[in-house]
């Protein structure tokens, strides 16, 4: 559990400082989040960051299912919506304004342990 935990503090950590490049202030970047209302994990797993100029939609893919997709954005950037399909292992957010990093955070097990969601049930 505290591999985990610390797996999601450091991709936390990358995230926040493509969000603040040099001495620049907090106010020029957002970071949004676009929940899949089908899916609620005890404790997500981050995959890698996705940095660069990727626009305003993001399509994404994974094995295990997603959780979440967190985004970086220009400041006051907001989502304009977000679909997850394929049983929640696709996703496809449009953002008002371009992105220039994500996280996907999926129902993946780490370590060979089993995954719950938050009501317990097993992944």
């Amino acid at each position: 559990m505290r591999a985990r935990s610390l797996t999601g503090l450091m991709t936390a950590a990358a995230l926040a400082l493509l969000l603040l490049p040099g001495a620049a202030s907090a106010q020029t970047s957002s970071t949004l989040v676009a929940d899949n209302p089908t899916t609620d994990c005890l404790a997500p797993v981050p995959d890698t960051v996705v940095a660069g100029e990727i626009g305003t939609t993001v399509d994404v893919a994974t094995d295990a299912q997603i959780d979440k997709v967190t985004l970086a954005t220009d400041y006051g950037a907001g989502v304009v919506d977000s679909s997850f399909q394929n049983d929640g292992h696709e996703a496809t957010v449009v953002t008002t304004s371009d992105v220039t990093a994500y996280i996907v955070w999926s129902c993946a097990p780490v370590n060979g342990e089993p995954v719950q969601r938050n009501d317990g049930s097993d992944v």
